[in-house]
């Protein structure tokens, strides 16, 4: 057995079933165990309440991103534990996990603090300059886990057919 733990990394983009698929293939193939990560952005809630010139209305602020992140986390909870029923379905020991910060930090934490011996991740295939301006988390990810990773090419939007995982 080559891999006894590995760490999928997704996003609620639309190739999380895809990059989720090639993980259990592997975890399934393996006999590994599995655990399912996500990790939750700050940076998409909103700032919350308009207030005037004295403050009023921003005290709800603070309040109201709760709520937001609250739901939020509810969502991803429901959506992480789809994607256990199917592992399960496959006898394949899974956990879940989701952190809220930044996503290449965090599945270098957890796949440190976890022992995982392989991390699967998709990428978004954006352009050079692009990565460049505002980062890759698989870049990251690649570079500074301990472990090996797996970066899952998934679904090409131009010819709509799947393209092999493959290093660039």
């Amino acid at each position: 057995m080559e891999f006894e733990k590995i760490l999928v990394a997704i996003d609620r983009g639309p190739q999380a079933d895809f990059v989720f698929g090639k993980a259990l293939h592997l975890a399934h193939r393996e006999g590994a165990n599995l655990k399912v990560f996500h990790c939750l952005s700050l940076a998409n809630l909103p700032l919350g309440g308009q207030g005037d010139i004295y403050g009023q209305g921003l005290s709800r602020a603070g309040q109201i991103q709760q709520e937001l992140l609250d739901r939020d986390i509810e969502a991803v909870v429901t959506w992480l534990q789809t994607y256990r029923q199917q592992a399960q379905a496959l006898q394949v020991p899974t956990e879940l996990e989701y952190q809220i910060g930044d996503p290449g930090f965090w599945i270098r934490e957890v796949g440190k603090t976890w022992g995982a011996d392989l991390v699967v991740l998709g990428r978004r295939g954006r352009s050079q300059l692009a990565e460049l301006v505002l980062g890759s988390v698989s870049n990251h990810v690649v570079h500074h886990a301990k472990c090996s990773v797996l970066v899952v090419q998934g679904m090409t939007e131009e010819k709509g057919d799947r393209s092999d995982a493959r290093a660039e």
